[in-house]
């Protein structure tokens, strides 16, 4: 078990990252940093990501990473929780400085700059073990013809397949969109919708740690929503900024801060 969480974290959440700099700009170790540098970071819960633990602690691997980086430019972190429709509302007006698990959208380009992505959304469809039978339909397009009630998440980019979905006058009257997570997860135990999109790993781990494996089953439909990176405001940060920041997760990536973080076989437990 140990060793599957190790390769799952590893191919899950490993840092592509092409290039030191986001606009071709050249950066070194030696560039200036910037002064009085404090940071919100605006986060919701998504264990085993990002949570709150039974101490009321703000833990989790993506949180860890975030202070990583935070600390190695010399900045002072404020963690900010909200949903993600108030996150995202955050950074566009200036009140949150940054998030992570952002996807590039034209929209969002227009009031956020985007960092190097570091991993990749899977996303998989979930249902009630007891219903699993009716929707077990090998595409997307032929689980839609179940008329199945959906939840999703307020501002959440799944890539263009559910995106399709949402935009189709005959299939959107029946998605249910939640400010959170653990709303999705509760609306769906209590049978008020039929199936969740959520992301396998995180799944994996909710069902582990909160006891809830009777309730969910897998329908056989995997798809890929997009590679994510951290989004900043351009109300508060600068590309400048943006790209010190690609080049410190570089310098993370090969660093013992970094196989600390992210690959150690016993991080789910220590977490």
């Amino acid at each position: 078990m140990r060793l599957l969480f190790s390769i799952l974290f590893y191919c899950f959440l490993a840092i592509v990252l092409p290039s030191p700099s986001a606009s071709g700009k050249p950066f070194s170790a030696n560039s200036p940093q910037p002064q009085n540098c404090q940071l919100k970071y605006g986060w919701n819960q998504w264990p085993p990501l990002q949570y709150v633990n039974n101490n009321q602690e703000v833990k989790g691997i993506q949180i860890e990473f975030v202070k990583a980086i935070v600390e190695s430019l010399g900045c002072e972190l404020t963690l900010v929780e909200r949903s993600w429709n108030e996150v995202i509302n955050g950074i566009e007006n200036g009140d949150i400085d940054f998030t992570a698990n952002a996807s590039v959208t034209t929209a969002r380009k227009s009031y956020a700059y985007f960092s190097l992505p570091y991993r990749k959304d899977l996303f998989s469809i979930w249902v009630k073990r007891e219903d699993k039978a009716l929707y077990s339909r090998n595409t997307l397009a032929e689980f839609k013809q179940t008329k199945v009630k959906l939840g999703l998440i307020k501002n959440q980019y799944y890539g263009p397949l559910v995106e399709s979905l949402k935009s189709d006058p005959s299939f959107s009257q029946n998605i249910t969109l939640f400010d959170t997570n653990n709303a999705l997860l509760a609306s769906f135990i209590n049978s008020e919708i039929d199936a969740m999109i959520e992301d396998p790993f995180v799944m994996a781990y909710r069902k582990r740690v909160e006891k809830i494996d009777s309730h969910l089953s897998r329908v056989p439909i995997d798809f890929l929503g997009s590679e994510v990176g951290f989004m900043f405001s351009k109300k508060t940060t600068t590309a400048e900024f943006v790209n010190r920041f690609n080049l410190k997760m570089r310098e993370l990536k090969d660093s013992n801060v970094f196989q600390s973080i992210w690959l150690d076989p016993e991080l789910v437990d220590k977490f």
